[in-house]
């Protein structure tokens, strides 16, 4: 019996235990695969709803401030308090300015005014005829602080506007 082996080769041989090793990472890289897939399908669908919630957004705020307009965020008033704290508060412009502002009717609107000898000249852009033909009646009914108030002819603008030139002597 001098020839009796006595190990036991529990090892595998080299190309099985290299099988096994090649099926695991094959098994680990479908795996991390699946779930880099997975993982950027939610994260698209997260990344949609956020774009079309800014859109959204977006466009509330820009249906808000064109429906507001632009007079809203410089209006008239604001204007008049400006000029009476930069002045002395004493200034005729600024007086037929606040007289003005309280004699304007809805959708009628001033685009510039020009002051020289106690003739206020104001150029005026109103929704339509009616609305200009209420604003003349109102600088005509002010109560005597325009004495004489003379309109320059009149004409609509392709969006359907009103336009004129007024001019308001003050008493």
């Amino acid at each position: 019996m001098v020839n009796i082996d006595l190990k036991t080769n529990s090892e595998r041989p080299a190309s099985e235990a290299s099988t096994d090793f090649s099926l695991m990472f094959m098994i680990f890289l479908t795996v991390v695969t699946l779930g880099i897939w997975g993982g950027m399908y939610f994260w698209e669908g997260s990344l949609t709803k956020n774009v079309q919630a800014t859109d959204d957004q977006i466009k509330m705020e820009t249906t808000k401030l064109s429906r507001q307009q632009t007079k809203d965020v410089m209006d008239l008033q604001n204007r008049i308090r400006v000029a009476n704290e930069f002045g002395d508060g004493k200034n005729m412009l600024l007086d037929n300015l606040a007289e003005i502002e309280k004699l304007l009717v809805a959708d009628a609107y001033v685009n510039s005014i020009n002051y020289s000898s106690g003739v206020t000249t104001i150029t005026l852009m109103a929704k339509d005829f009616v609305t200009l033909a209420k604003q003349i009646s109102s600088f005509k009914q002010s109560g005597g602080i325009f004495t004489n108030v003379s309109t320059g002819p009149a004409h609509a603008g392709s969006d359907g506007k009103v336009e004129t030139t007024i001019s308001l002597k003050v008493n």
